[in-house]
């Protein structure tokens, strides 16, 4: 996520760096005053705003009345819990008090990516069920969000709750949501439950054999199950 820090407190700020590094998060700009604060909101557009109640030109409640741009996730930062009741008002995700502690940071960060990869997958089912045909799958794994080309996912395999999506191009990538999840999303007449644990993009399938084996185009072997192999076959000599 893209990230803006406003806190006229360099100490922190340089702080915040180092621990948001860790969490794959990308700082877009920092400011230490209100108008230097709402000049970077309006012209980068950040995901995310780390701020700080009291900054060194006035309280910031007045910088979130002034901006232009407001689509982006809150969370205060202070030496003052006074302030707690207020900034909830505001929409804030969090509230974290000065000095700023690892674990909850970690914590806030991890409701925020679960509520954008809810947010993603339900976007996703919406476009479904409105027949509107994804062009790609938006995925999270424990470390970022991923956008996938569906045409280059050549079959996604469950894993004891998580799935694991293998590219055209040999990498793979896991998931954090069963394949059941995903398989509600990708089209139906371009990919094939053929077993609980695999979901093949059938483009990909070179061959089937009479042992219930698909054979891939990079010579990958998927079983299919006893009870999908009449359905896989029909499939198969329809295309």
């Amino acid at each position: 996520m893209n990230v803006i820090l406003i806190d006229d407190e360099t100490s922190i700020r340089e702080g915040l760096k180092i621990l948001l590094s860790e969490e794959d998060m990308t700082i877009i700009g920092e400011a230490a005053s209100i108008k230097e604060g709402i000049s970077l909101i309006d012209e980068r557009k950040p995901e995310l705003v780390f701020l700080d109640i009291q900054l060194e030109d006035g309280n910031s409640f007045s910088l979130l009345e002034q901006l232009t741009f407001r689509d982006f996730k809150l969370v205060f930062i202070t030496a003052y819990n006074q302030y707690a009741i207020k900034a909830f008002k505001y929409n804030a995700l969090d509230y974290l008090l000065k000095p700023i502690d690892p674990e909850e940071l970690h914590e806030t960060l991890l409701r925020i990516k679960k509520q954008e990869e809810k947010n993603a997958m339900e976007a996703q089912l919406k476009r479904v069920q409105e027949n509107k045909q994804l062009q790609n799958l938006t995925i999270n794994t424990t470390q970022r969000m991923h956008i996938l080309p569906i045409e280059e996912i050549m079959y996604g395999q469950a894993d004891q709750g998580y799935s694991t999506f293998f590219m055209k191009n040999g990498k793979k990538v896991v998931a954090t949501k069963p394949l059941k999840e995903y398989a509600a999303l990708l089209p139906e007449e371009v990919f094939i439950r053929v077993h609980q644990s695999y979901l093949v993009n059938q483009r990909y399938i070179k061959s089937y054999d009479r042992e219930g084996i698909l054979y891939l185009s990079n010579e990958e072997k998927i079983p299919v199950s006893v009870r999908k192999r009449v359905a896989v076959k029909k499939r198969l000599s329809q295309r």
